[in-house]
């Protein structure tokens, strides 16, 4: 047998912070976040139901947000489910496991010796949860075979304000061999319970020769059970009329072999033990305790309406024994016996019925109105055994079988110190068989009675040992209740004793009183003299934060008797409301943000903080500061869940859409990339922009670092050749998304100037002349070549430097057209008369005089032009198409010898003169020549 200090060391031990996984909010599954949690993690639970069976292998707790809520609708609805087919929760590590704070139903086991269809494991905590519909089916086996722990199944465990509905242990009627079925709700080794409440649940076994069923809700080698409620659980066992065979039944509620119970009520519990035979073999059946069987000691317990019932038959006889219709075993003390009933029935009245109320001996107890009945032996209608300073009032067939001392029993018994008077119950209240202050049973008990035998406080909560009747000597009253004097005891609780500010505060009052009847409460709930509220159980709101004493004050009736208790800084109204900040709000995605947690507080601390940054519900980040990244345009709504560091305290905001994370690209179009300088572009703006607006567009045409043009859609002149990088910078509405856009070289402004010059200008015919393309490409090339050597429209050559031949007289002007590579680009240069071309001998030769021969023409910079003078005194006049002279050339000469002189292009004042057509004409003393013509090109 296991101690249990050393269950409560293990505990204690159990000291490490646990980390928190969600589900689903992380996890999707209840089982992924299982494996994933490290020991001592807590898997938090969302409300929902999840079914399937649930395997924890390492020490961890497992709760729901109860833990954090205190909202039984966390309990209620977040729900583990066996399905009815499998256990619900296999707990396989060595070490404790905390449940908490959910519902655990349908478990489902079937075999023998396997247990805990809501619950298997080594070492747990059961705390706050809902255990239900949960059991176990045995199977058929040949031979003992023992099934255990219908719903849960430890070797320890601590059990604290549960709830325990429905659970079971089914044996089969087709065994052939003997069965034991124990704990319809609970096995263990060693175990607290503390607080629980146990309802309807069951051992019910069917069987052929020896059935046993032991605690219909918890059995337990060695337990502390204590201020639990039991109501309506039973252990039943049936051997098939057919055959003979002996059945066993312990405890309808507890079996616990040592230890003690304390403080609890058990109502409608009971064990039913039935065996009976159509052939020769007899048939036994016992029961032993409708409510509790047990080693155990039983302290300030109420047992009202419990039951425990023996049957047996065979053609032979048979044998039916049952003992104590609440409690057998052990020592009771301060409890209260009510309509407990005892039953034993067989065949030829080979029966035993004892102890309606309990089979044991008992000190300070009330036994009101329990039974025996039976066709046998039926005795101690209240109890069987010793009573001592007990009473014993209206049971039936008689009070006790035992013997008593200095206890009231109803029509007397022989024992030292025994009265028979009415006891003078009170007969109303919460405890209505509290004894008045003129009963017989005031400061009546065994004077000698130890007060380290008996509990400190009776069974109503009030001191022992006192001096009921003002005689000045302490003595004992008899019964489970210590008379008291018109007293009130102040006390009041409340739903909380730290909120925040403008939460709901529901007070409640505690108050305790004997003898008298409160008759007006006072409350004042800051403690500054005014009260404020004359409600029995009031609520009330704190505005403002601060640590608030609160003073209830409670009078009787009479207006006599009063008490006031003040319990100093009793509750603390915090600030305690959630903010944050974010910078930026807005921005291009990927968008990082930088959150500052602006939470106020006064009087508590923040524990925690839960991030949900993007809106999906899920928990995103627990720092106080956190930083998120959103690489997807959206809008996204962002939510702080804080809890203080009592976990009892929590607050949240939530932001609609505040963070906005935009596409926002800079892009343009251009009607032209390439073209001939000076260059029109059309510039098409085609940003993309989602979850905001451009505002602003500045464009740099020609990369210089001015912006050229704020329009959305501009149109530049590029006036110079060149390749230019177009830059645009694109803001939007609300300042915070800035892009720029910058393609290089985009924009290419092209030079393609066309020039030729030919090996002759003049000659004879035929006169054949080289052309040679002379071109200039800024940015280009040129790519193609169309020549028009005599000015009639017609491509006559697509060389880029041909050959052509001159076949009759006259000036011809050629013309060249230049094409680039890009097929896009053109340019035209046409020399008028710019080749000669003459017949020897009809007055065009050089030997005659006044003829000129013009070369280069056109030219650029400087023509040479050579004539035959007629005289010695020559000049060149050279007119413009309009006929005003721009130059003249003179020179002393020699007659009939040929003569050239040269032009460079300027007027008489040397000014350069301009491109186009001129005229040359010789005066040679009287004589004046033809005209000629030349063109200027540059």
């Amino acid at each position: 047998m296991k101690p249990i200090t050393l269950l409560a060391l293990a505990m204690l031990g159990m000291t490490a912070r646990p980390a928190i996984l969600h589900v689903p909010a992380q996890y999707a599954t209840l089982t992924e976040a299982l494996y994933a949690a490290q020991p001592y993690d807590t898997v938090l639970v969302a409300q929902g139901t999840y079914v399937g069976g649930f395997t924890i292998t390492k020490p961890l707790t497992l709760a729901s947000h109860f833990i954090f809520t205190q909202d039984q609708s966390d309990v209620d609805n977040t729900k583990l489910d066996g399905n009815e087919s499998q256990r619900v929760i296999r707990i396989t590590c060595q070490s404790l496991v905390r449940i908490a704070g959910l519902t655990i139903k349908r478990g489902f086991c079937e075999s023998g010796n396997i247990g805990g269809a809501g619950i298997r494991g080594i070492m747990i905590e059961l705390r706050n949860c809902i255990i239900s519909n949960c059991g176990l089916e045995a199977a058929p086996y040949q031979g003992y075979t023992t099934w255990d722990g219908g719903a849960v199944y430890c070797d320890s465990g601590i059990f604290t304000s549960n709830q325990f509905e429905n659970n079971w242990i089914y044996g089969v009627p087709t065994l052939t061999g003997d069965q034991s079925c124990r704990g319809g709700c609970v096995f263990c080794d060693v175990g607290i319970f503390k607080e629980n409440i146990f309802h309807h649940n069951i051992i019910a076994a069917d069987g052929i020769y020896v059935i046993k069923g032991k605690g219909g809700c918890i059995y337990c080698s060695n337990g502390i059970i204590e201020d639990n409620i039991f109501t309506g659980n039973f252990v039943y066992c049936l051997i098939d009329w057919e055959y003979g065979g002996t059945t066993y039944c312990y405890g309808g509620a507890v079996y616990v072999e040592s230890g003690s119970i304390n403080g609890n009520y058990f109502d409608g519990n009971y064990c039913e033990s039935i065996s009976g035979a159509l052939e020769a073999d007899p048939s036994r059946a016992y029961s032993w305790g409708g409510a509790i069987y047990g080693g155990t000691t039983n302290s300030n317990n109420i047992f009202i309406n419990n039951y425990c019932y023996a049957g047996a038959g065979s053609p032979d006889g048979g044998h039916a024994i049952a003992m104590g219709g609440a409690v057998w075993g052990g020592s009771s003390f301060n409890d209260l016996f009510i309509g407990n009933y005892c039953h034993a029935g067989a065949p030829d009245g080979n029966s035993e019925a004892k102890g309606g109320g309990c089979y044991t001996n008992c000190y300070n107890c009330t036994f009101i109105n329990n039974y025996v009945t039976g066709n046998g032996t039926v005795t101690g209608g209240g109890v069987y055994s010793g009573a001592y300073n007990s009473v014993l009032w209206q049971n039936t067939p008689d009070q006790l079988a035992g013997s008593a001392t200095y206890c009231l029993v109803q029509g007397g018994y022989p024992g030292t110190g025994n009265i028979s008077d009415d006891p003078c119950f009170l007969g109303s209240g919460t405890h209505p068989y509290s004894i008045a202050a003129w009963s017989p049973c005031v400061d009546a008990g065994d004077p000698a009675t130890n007060p380290a035998s008996l509990p400190e406080l009776d069974l109503a909560g009030f001191p022992r040992f006192r001096d009921g009747d003002g005689n000045d000597t302490v003595r004992i009253d008899m019964g489970a209740y210590e008379y008291q004097p018109p007293t009130i005891w102040a006390d009041f609780t409340s739903d909380c004793i730290i909120g925040k500010t403008f939460d709901t505060v529901h007070f409640f009052s505690e108050c305790t009183f004997v003898n008298t009847l409160i008759g007006s409460y006072s409350w004042d709930f800051n403690h500054d003299g005014i009260p404020d509220s004359q409600e029995e159980n009031p609520i009330w709101i704190y505005t403002l934060p601060g640590q608030y004493s609160v003073e209830l004050t409670a009078i009787d009736t009479s207006g006599l008797v009063g008490d006031t208790v003040l319990k100093t800084d009793y509750f603390t109204a915090c600030l305690f409301e959630a903010g944050f900040q974010s910078d930026p709000l807005c921005g291009e995605a990927p968008l990082q943000v930088q959150f500052t947690d602006t939470s106020q507080i006064l009087f508590t601390e923040i524990d925690t903080w839960s991030w949900d940054l993007d809106g999906d519900g899920s928990i995103d980040s627990y720092e106080q500061h956190p930083e998120w990244i959103y690489n997807d345009p959206g809008q996204y709504s962002v939510s702080l869940f804080i809890t203080d560091t009592s976990g009892l305290i929590h607050d949240s905001v939530k932001i609609e859409n505040c963070i906005t994370a935009c596409l926002f690209e800079a892009g343009f179009l251009s009607d032209l990339h390439f073209g001939k300088a000076p260059l029109t572009v059309q510039f098409t703006d085609t940003s993309q922009a989602l979850f905001t607006q451009a505002e602003t567009w500045q464009w740099d045409f020609n990369s210089d670092g001015i912006i050229d043009s704020n329009e959305q859609y501009p149109e530049w002149t590029y006036d110079t050749t060149g390749q230019y990088t177009v830059t645009l910078i694109l803001r939007d509405t609300s300042g915070y998304c800035v892009d720029t856009l910058i393609v290089p070289q985009c924009i290419t402004a092209c030079g393609l100037t066309a020039e030729f010059y030919a090996d002759t200008t003049s000659g004879n015919i035929p006169l054949t002349v080289g052309f040679t393309d002379a071109c200039v490409a800024c940015f280009t090339q040129a790519g193609s070549w169309e020549w028009d050597f005599n000015d009639d429209g017609i491509v006559d050559s697509y060389l880029q430097n041909p050959t052509w031949t001159y076949q009759s007289n006259g000036f011809y002007s050629v013309t060249l057209v230049v094409t680039d590579t890009s097929g896009t680009i053109t340019d035209t240069l046409r020399k008028p008369d710019y080749i000669q071309a003459w017949t020897a001998g009809i007055g065009l030769e050089l030997s005659e005089p006044g003829i000129l021969n013009i070369f280069p023409n056109p030219f650029s910079h400087q023509v040479y032009i050579t004539f035959i003078p007629a005289s010695r005194y020559c000049s060149l006049v050279i007119r413009d198409v309009q006929g005003n002279r721009v130059r003249e050339l003179k020179a002393s000469l020699l007659p009939g010898e040929p003569v050239t002189l040269s032009w460079d292009g300027c007027d008489d004042r040397h000014a350069l003169c301009p491109e186009g057509l001129y005229f040359i004409q010789l005066f040679c003393g009287n004589t004046t020549g033809p005209v000629s013509k030349c063109v200027i090109s540059r």
